[in-house]
């Protein structure tokens, strides 16, 4: 009886409000937006004058204090927003996580405005934590941080309805993220100078971490603090997974949905088949992406040489997570100024290949990952043996793995009395073997500035094809070489068709691969004809190597980076988001327009050759 009681006076309750707030619901929603954009912009200006100025301890509680009136127009934004929903306990189910922030927020925040009283700074303080403040001060900033994505997502969600070109919706997101990485890392904490960073040397740095590159022009481990340096792994892992994968991920999370052209984007970025298998792909990716790290985290965590020394477990565990997310995100950024070739470092072997694994999962691709690795994969291949891998697996597989052998082999015989004079037999073929699967990341166990000119050939050579599809590095592709080489030897055969595995290859892909390839080859040739303009004093193989890496966004450099001029910095900047966005941006022009002919011209004869 209470029951039927309570459930029809909460029924009464909901039709009243529902009655008399519907016609105010539209012009709620308009204030409410507003409110909140003011808010955050608020709140992001508060965390960026707490982290990125050197404040004293008081200002620094007076600003955090300020950031529980922030918290308190998110909370009643929430609640008003809860009000206009007509189905409040649908919108608690789809924003659980939300909702949990908020009730954190309002028992801390009413607590510490009206009681003096802060609830979270006691817990911790009650809990035994020896810096409770420090640690209550990370809480509150993740949770800043949290609502921040939350309003900037729901932001974006607005404006991906505008009818914009997928290519243009990526370019437009590496551009926010590295402006973003530019103005953080030019903020006087984010270094150990005076001053903060130079402009072009920032934007330098946060385009190579966007793009996951890691040419640098000063040195990650000295020049940047802690905070600096927690900015640049931020940069790779979201420039690795991708802006795209983000705003999908967080779109689907917030129950705003994905559009037709977000999917359309997601496809080509991580190299699916169909829609329905990028929509399933991008919840994938976040796994895939954080339990690959996860598993490559410990093991790094554990091979670390005895020798290599800490100051404590904290910095360990940091050291650990930036080489972690470096490794796998094939950006190559380390802490130390000669990558792996840096003193005990040097003959860490167990470490080498775990970061070598590392890479070469990294370049492999999300789809092929998920193809080979995946345990529904592997369940249904062990009850049906006869099911085989996609022909994409296949070429992806096998020539990401051919690629690096014959690398390899290539650098331990030339090299074998020459760059890698001194090690002993195994360890010139790890070496080898490290070198080699670098082609798609810039660490580095030997100085190969040592290495001659054919060496140094062929790993331009191994940059310039880059990994697979769909993965986190650069370069045309294997696809794309496979196919390109496929089609010539066919077109030596004779044969008008291409066929791969018993499959028939359309002539709309042969024909984009050909143009990718005179892209990137067209925009490699143009970027070495600049450089030996712009710095006519360095080296030309040097130019040429530093070229087709930042092109490739691969960070293998001879040594010449920091010594360009600021035009040829200008360009290695332009090259790096070319090569991380152009190819892709390119190709989905290709992919994304249509042939409308419907007659065709008389054929006509052309010498070649």
């Amino acid at each position: 009886m209470m029951r039927k009681e309570y459930q029809n006076l909460k029924n009464k309750i909901s039709s009243f409000l529902n009655e008399h707030l519907y016609e105010s619901k539209e012009k709620a929603q308009t204030y409410l937006r507003t409110t909140q954009f003011i808010a955050a912009i608020l709140g992001l200006i508060i965390i960026l004058y707490c982290y990125g100025f050197e404040l004293s301890d008081d200002l620094r509680d007076i600003t955090f204090k300020s950031l529980d009136y922030i918290f308190a127009v998110f909370f009643f934004c929430f609640v008003i927003r809860w009000l206009y929903s007509f189905e409040r306990i649908e919108f608690i189910k789809t924003h659980k996580t939300e909702a949990i922030i908020m009730l954190v927020v309002f028992i801390n925040g009413f607590s510490s405005i009206f009681f003096a009283n802060n609830t979270l700074q006691n817990l911790f303080r009650d809990l035994g934590f020896p810096d409770y403040l420090e640690l209550y001060r990370l809480f509150v900033s993740i949770f800043m941080a949290l609502l921040l994505l939350f309003e900037f997502i729901r932001l974006g969600s607005l404006i991906t309805r505008l009818k914009v070109k997928p290519s243009v919706s990526l370019t437009l997101g590496f551009l926010i993220l590295i402006l973003a990485g530019t103005g953080l890392l030019m903020l006087p904490a984010m270094t150990t100078e005076e001053g903060g960073m130079y402009w072009l040397d920032a934007l330098f740095t946060a385009t190579s971490a966007s793009c996951i590159t890691g040419l640098i022009v000063v040195d990650t481990g000295t020049f940047f603090t802690t905070k600096g340096q927690v900015v640049i792994m931020i940069l790779i892992q979201l420039g690795g997974i991708g802006i795209v994968a983000f705003a999908g991920f967080f779109s689907n999370f917030l129950r705003s949905g994905i559009g037709i052209q977000q999917q359309l984007l997601m496809k080509d970025t991580l190299g699916t088949d169909s829609l329905q298998d990028s929509y399933q792909l991008l919840r994938q990716v976040f796994i895939i992406t954080f339990s690959l790290e996860a598993i490559i985290g410990v093991l790094i965590f554990f091979s670390w040489p005895e020798e290599v020394m800490f100051n404590d477990l904290q910095q360990k565990l940091f050291f650990t997570l930036f080489h972690t997310i470096s490794a796998f995100c094939n950006a190559g950024f380390t802490f130390y100024g000669d990558s792996l070739a840096t003193g005990i470092l040097k003959e860490a072997y167990l470490l080498h290949i775990v970061i070598g694994i590392a890479i070469f999962l990294g370049a492999m691709g999300f789809a092929t990952i998920t193809e080979v690795f995946s345990i529904e994969k592997l369940r249904d291949r062990m009850k049906n043996p006869w099911k085989d891998w996609k022909i994409s697996t296949k070429i992806a597989v096998y020539t990401h793995s051919l690629l690096l052998i014959v690398g390899a082999i290539f650098i331990f015989l030339i090299e074998y009395k020459n760059g890698l004079n001194g090690f002993n037999t195994m360890e010139k073929i790890i070496a080898s073997f490290f070198q080699s699967v670098n082609r798609t990341s810039g660490f580095n166990s030997v100085d190969i500035s040592l290495f001659g000119n054919s060496t140094l050939i062929v790993i331009i050579i191994l940059m310039f094809i880059g990994g697979n599809s769909g993965s986190f590095s650069g370069g045309i592709k294997t696809s794309t070489f496979y196919l390109i080489t496929v089609s010539v030897f066919e077109s030596i055969r004779g044969r008008k068709k291409i066929t791969i595995g018993n499959r028939y290859i359309p002539k709309e892909l042969v024909f984009k691969a050909l143009s990718i390839f005179f892209f990137a080859s067209s925009a490699n040739l143009l970027g070495i004809f600049i450089l030996n303009l712009t710095d006519p004093n360095l080296d030309f193989v040097g130019l040429l190597f530093e070229q087709v890496s930042a092109f490739a966004t691969v960070g293998y450099s001879l040594g010449i980076t920091d010594q360009l001029s600021e035009l040829g910095k200008s360009w290695i900047i332009l090259s790096m988001f070319i090569g991380r966005v152009g190819t892709l941006t390119f190709a989905l022009a290709l992919a994304t327009r249509e042939s409308t002919e419907n007659f065709k011209y008389p054929k006509a004869n052309l010498m070649i050759g």
